[in-house]
């Protein structure tokens, strides 16, 4: 029962359409009335079909025609009479005048309302048109227009003209008001030229510059992590050294072991370079490095100048040294007992 009441109401609303349609078709002007034909487009150039519209004049009358499937319409309207047309929830203020002629008729194209045809074009830094991008259009009404880029960087918009509007991109906002005064134009082209870093190129260099803060960060956390294990080797070989010197100091004292001194010795302080002793003999360990010179044969008395020495007992030991020009010494020296005994390390006879 349901279905046959929808079919007969669906019936119902093709036949009246259709009859709306043929009535259409016989209107005449008259002596005082014109006829108006008009075909209404939206803004993308797309017949408004099978629609209703409302054609409102300043002295009262409103008229009331469908449109067909063109977006055409004909209806009757008085003379002498200014008229706006209102299709939906758009309003047409550009004015539809009828004149005093008896048996005018008037028409042609009317858009269903006024607007901006607004191209934008987004391009990168350079020239060239950035396929992808999302272009926001907010009105001073509320209204939210949305557009995505095609491969030339085109955001087509068809903006009704009485609003005043602000266009955003995802990562760039406020990038312009667009605001036409209403000055009675079917509609107005405007185009605008957007020239920066895509999307895609700000992630992807939003990506490189967190991995480079992490690598930073990485490399800093291994710094201090080597750095500590570097201040802890230092600190157990200050720790083994005090101890060593301490146990040698000990020995030195109780007349058990002596302090052995090797020092660089010129009367005339002409270096040779850096003087590398080893204990022993070529292979042997190194004793220390010798930076300073002496002018006399008796050497550093003093602990803190002391650069190169080693604690030997009582016996015969033999010693190789290497300055940086390649200048030699090579000796044997015997430890009789004392606190220290000093070696110079003759320049002059070199």
């Amino acid at each position: 029962m349901k279905f046959s009441s929808y079919s007969i109401a669906l019936t119902f609303s093709f036949l009246f359409l259709a009859s709306s349609l043929i009535a259409q078709e016989r209107l005449k002007p008259s002596k005082t009335e014109t006829l108006a034909t008009f075909t209404f487009l939206q803004p993308d150039k797309q017949p408004y079909a099978n629609l209703e519209i409302l054609f409102k004049g300043n002295k009262g009358s409103n008229i009331k025609a469908r449109t067909n499937a063109s977006g055409l319409v004909k209806v009757l309207l008085p003379n002498n009479e200014d008229f706006t047309t209102r299709s939906g929830e758009y309003f047409n203020g550009r004015l539809i005048k009828t004149g005093n002629k008896a048996y005018s008729a008037i028409g042609g194209q009317r858009y269903t309302h006024k607007f901006i045809e607004y191209s934008f074009y987004y391009t990168n830094l350079k020239g060239e048109g950035v396929k992808g991008e999302l272009v926001t259009i907010l009105s001073n009404t509320g209204k939210t227009y949305t557009k995505t880029t095609l491969a030339n960087g085109l955001a087509l918009f068809h903006l009704p003209i009485e609003a005043t509007y602000t266009l955003n991109l995802t990562y760039h906002p406020d990038v312009r008001t667009i605001e036409v005064p209403d000055a009675g134009h079917s509609f107005v082209q405007m185009n605008y030229t957007f020239r920066g870093v895509s999307s895609y190129e700000k992630e992807q260099a939003d990506i490189r510059r967190e991995e480079r803060v992490k690598e930073r960060a990485k490399a800093q956390i291994q710094a201090a992590a080597q750095e500590k294990t570097t201040q802890e080797a230092l600190e157990v070989k200050r720790t083994k050294d005090a101890a060593q010197k301490a146990r040698e100091d000990k020995a030195i004292l109780a007349g058990a072991a002596t302090r052995v001194v090797f020092f660089a010795s010129q009367p005339e302080y002409k270096g040779v370079g850096t003087i590398t002793v080893y204990d022993g003999g070529k292979e042997g360990a190194v004793i220390g490095s010798i930076n300073s010179v002496w002018s006399c044969m008796r050497g550093p008395e003093k602990e803190g100048k002391i650069e190169a020495y080693v604690v030997k007992s009582k016996g015969t030991y033999t010693y190789y040294a290497k300055s940086a020009q390649g200048v030699e010494w090579s000796g044997t020296y015997e430890i009789l007992g004392g606190e220290q005994k000093n070696i110079p390390l003759r320049i002059k006879d070199k």
